[in-house]
């Protein structure tokens, strides 16, 4: 009897054994389901509420002692198309097979938007623990942002600076200062001050600007309102003022040069207008200022462009001196009254 219970214990205590061998090996060979977590992405804007339209890019690289190199992304291909102010960027993670903590560092990549700086130098820590659930019958994970080390504060947000030209609105939400007005100014006798003067806007910009450019002011309705985000090198504006007419370009991106040229057909061709000249529509003389440039923060930059169309007509009399000659004449008048008073008492 007792070599059979003996027996019995021996099958049973096999067959346990036997049967946490098999779970383990299974909770081995199973995977984690797929997944993904969030980090914040931020931008610091001049105004308040313009960001870039952009796709932002990241680096990610894994820690040299992770059990393997199962790899993770920021979106589906470590990009972001910005959608907003304040963004939660998506990181993915793939199904593990292997228990142990994976960790990684994500890095954001240089942009290629005009007047946007990047935050290269934040890391995002990233630590996604897989372990065997409580039975040991699978895995489980859990994926956060972690500190850099203990006594760190966790970064888990990475914030861009977008700096537009112009003053931004003041406290009281006062709009903002154009990042570039032009004013157009005509005296002279001779010149028309309902007249509209073409002229053209040169913006250069080394990086793509990602965002819109509004333009105000103005009386011409063929004059531009926008300028369409998407853009690099150089875009040529055609604008038309007339007297005492200024025009705003709004919202453009820091370092962003300029130039404001006014149409050939309008200028006269030396600086002694022919008569002809004189007694026609054009002719006129321009004078520039500050007409080229390059957009800053805090800065409220005014081309000013000045026409000029006078004339007169040689009488012999300059008209510079004809009070002095009235003077010499009241005077000379006086004297010869004087005189016959005089020679009449004799």
């Amino acid at each position: 009897m007792k070599k059979i219970i003996r027996r019995i214990t021996v099958v049973l205590m096999t067959a346990a054994l036997m049967a946490g061998l098999s779970l383990t090996a299974f909770a081995e060979g199973t995977s984690t389901e797929a997944g993904s977590f969030t980090f914040k992405k931020e931008y610091e804007s001049t105004d308040g509420k313009t960001f870039p339209s952009e796709t932002l890019g990241f680096t990610v690289t894994a820690d040299s002692t992770n059990p393997d190199s199962t790899a993770i992304t920021v979106g589906d291909d470590n990009t972001f198309e910005v959608t907003g102010l304040k963004n939660e960027i998506p990181v993915n993670y793939p199904s593990f097979t292997k228990v142990g903590v994976y960790r990684y560092t994500i890095k954001e990549k240089e942009g290629s938007s005009q007047g946007v700086t990047y935050d290269t130098d934040a890391e995002i820590k990233v630590a996604i623990l897989v372990a065997y659930n409580q039975d040991h019958t699978g895995l489980t994970v859990e994926a956060n942002v972690e500190k850099a080390d203990p006594d760190a504060d966790k970064v888990d947000t990475i914030t861009n600076k977008y700096v537009l030209g112009g003053n931004p609105p003041g406290p009281g939400g006062d709009p903002a200062d154009a990042s570039l007005s032009v004013k157009k100014t005509v005296e002279g006798n001779l010149a028309d001050t309902g007249k509209y003067f073409t002229m053209k806007v040169t913006l250069t910009a080394a990086k793509t600007v990602n965002s819109d450019i509004t333009i105000t002011g103005g009386s011409d309705p063929d004059n531009p309102t926008t300028i369409a985000k998407g853009w690099n090198g150089t875009k040529e504006v055609e604008i038309k003022l007339k007297h005492d007419e200024t025009i705003q370009f709004n919202k453009i991106p820091v370092g962003v040069t300029y130039s404001v040229v006014e149409d050939v057909s309008h200028i006269a061709k030396s600086a002694t207008p022919t008569t002809e000249e004189l007694n026609g529509e054009n002719g006129y003389l321009v004078e520039y200022t500050d007409d080229t440039g390059t957009v800053a923060e805090r800065q409220t930059p005014l081309a000013a462009v000045k026409n000029t169309k006078k004339t007169t007509i040689n009488t012999g009399i300059s008209l510079d001196s004809l009070p002095y000659v009235m003077i010499l004449a009241a005077v000379a008048v006086g004297a010869i009254v004087i005189f016959r008073r005089r020679r009449t008492e004799d």
